[in-house]
């Protein structure tokens, strides 16, 4: 097991976030490349901001998830003094999906 999965205690997230950092989901930008959907038009189902969905729009855009990303964005952004631009949303995205982080897996 990746040293970062040790970090995270709950099986289910640890999971899940094995699943997104190997593409292994059911988000839009995967399921379209079995459906030989073009990559620009792999849209998030659940949202009308007509946005390709994918880890990105699910972590830092997606309107359905808003309430919960408050929640854990306002930890990140603590951490890493980040303003709500879109260089600052990419850096944090990035980190997030790269980090070992305790603070930030669990």
């Amino acid at each position: 097991m990746e040293e970062y999965l040790s970090l995270i205690d709950n099986p289910t997230i640890r999971r899940t976030f094995s699943q997104y950092r190997v593409s292994n989901h059911k988000l839009q930008i995967e399921r379209g490349r079995y459906e030989n959907i073009s990559r620009e038009q792999r849209f998030c189902k659940l949202c009308n901001t007509g946005e390709v969905e994918n880890e990105y729009h699910l972590a830092l855009s997606c309107p359905k998830y808003e309430d919960l990303r408050n929640n854990s964005n306002n930890i990140l952004k603590n951490l890493f003094y980040l303003n709500n631009t879109m260089e600052g949303k990419q850096k944090l995205f990035e980190h997030s999906m790269s980090s070992d982080d305790p603070v930030l897996v669990n």
